[in-house]
């Protein structure tokens, strides 16, 4: 189990993969065996991939020095569309040659490096083709930095052979989509963010967002991927539910920190620990450790909240308070596993089988 095996040779032997390839919908079989499992951890792999992300920012840190401040770094002069040169070219190379190396080397570390400097170029690509200094708002194209990097995204992980279902992708697109819907809404939250930090005093007096529409939109957002995450695992998924899963805890996250600006604190602690154990839940059942650990952190969370607000300040109250709440949750929680029949952390549940193996060790 956990070694890699060569597309159209099926599943290795074990009670979580089906014999022979994927079977279903058009779509699992094409995106293969990254539909129904999730990737495992891998050193090499996942050194790739930061190596790539080293290059990447090489190209914004040198690149964007010269067109933003005359060159000191490379030399040469021009206006800002020869400046812009570079920065395009040193893109279209890294992106050019992600999808080359994506598809010569369908596994291992090299895959990945050319899976992660496609996904991470598009953005930066299309960040200095529309780059515009004498800009009012942001430097660049927002709307064209977005959706285009959305529409090469997807297009990578349904489509292009060698990218296709690598989970990078999806999330990627998940996170963008939520971030562009949330600053057309309320553009104070990330595009005036940047114009005052960059910007200088000239922005001192922009207004501060509704922090009411930023958590209603990121809690949609964020709750909507859970639920599609959700479906995907039972329809056996796990491969996709994944990336939304990522957009989903940072979606939600995002807006649960908005709505605490605006909610009285007992209201926050509530909805903390409603959400927390849901989550937590889902998490569970489709043996997500990040996700199931983090929102039963937010379970805490939110008792901590609660207890902060009643005690008062008085410390001895609140140390109390929360001994015997963390008594009652640890009570509560050997209930609740009686009730949902849950195994001991060490035995492979059906959702972890079906994911990464039959549980055994190689």
């Amino acid at each position: 189990p956990g070694q890699g095996y060569p597309p159209g040779e099926g599943y290795p032997p074990g009670p979580g993969y089906p014999p022979g390839p994927p079977r279903g919908p058009g779509l699992a079989v094409r995106l293969g065996e990254r539909a129904v499992r999730r990737p495992e951890p891998r050193l090499g792999i996942s050194l790739a991939g930061a190596g790539i992300a080293l290059a990447v920012l090489g190209v914004l840190v040198w690149a964007g020095d010269y067109l933003t401040s005359g060159g000191r770094g490379g030399g040469g002069g021009g206006d800002g569309s020869s400046r812009r040169l570079l920065g395009v070219v040193l893109s279209l190379v890294v992106v050019a040659a992600g999808y080359v190396l994506a598809l010569r080397a369908r596994r291992g570390p090299l895959n990945t490096a050319g899976v992660v400097a496609s996904a991470l170029g598009v953005p930066v690509l299309i960040g200095f083709l529309t780059f515009d200094a004498g800009s009012r708002g942001l430097p660049f194209s927002l709307d064209a930095l977005a959706l285009i990097s959305v529409i090469a995204w997807l297009a990578s992980y349904l489509v292009v052979p060698g990218t296709r279902g690598h989970a990078v992708y999806l999330g990627l697109a998940a996170i963008t989509l939520w971030f562009y819907v949330l600053d057309k809404a309320e553009p104070k939250v990330y595009t005036a963010g940047f114009l005052q930090f960059f910007g200088g005093s000239f922005f001192a007096d922009i207004r501060g967002p509704d922090w009411n529409t930023v958590a209603l939109l990121s809690l949609f957002f964020g709750l909507a991927y859970y639920a599609v995450a959700f479906v995907l695992d039972r329809l056996g998924r796990t491969g996709p539910g994944a990336a939304l899963a990522v957009g989903g805890f940072l979606a939600t996250a995002a807006g649960s920190a908005a709505a605490a600006v605006n909610l009285p604190p007992i209201a926050e602690g509530v909805m903390l620990i409603v959400l927390g154990a849901i989550l937590a839940g889902f998490g569970a059942r489709g043996a997500r450790r990040f996700t199931t650990w983090a929102w039963s952190a937010g379970v805490a969370l939110g008792v901590v909240v609660i207890i902060g607000k009643l005690a008062d300040q008085n410390s001895a109250a609140a140390g109390v308070a929360l001994i015997v709440s963390g008594a009652v949750l640890v009570v509560l929680a050997h209930f609740l596993a009686g009730v949902l029949h849950e195994p001991d952390d060490l035995v492979p549940s059906a959702a972890s089988v079906a994911s990464v193996g039959d549980g055994r060790l190689p």
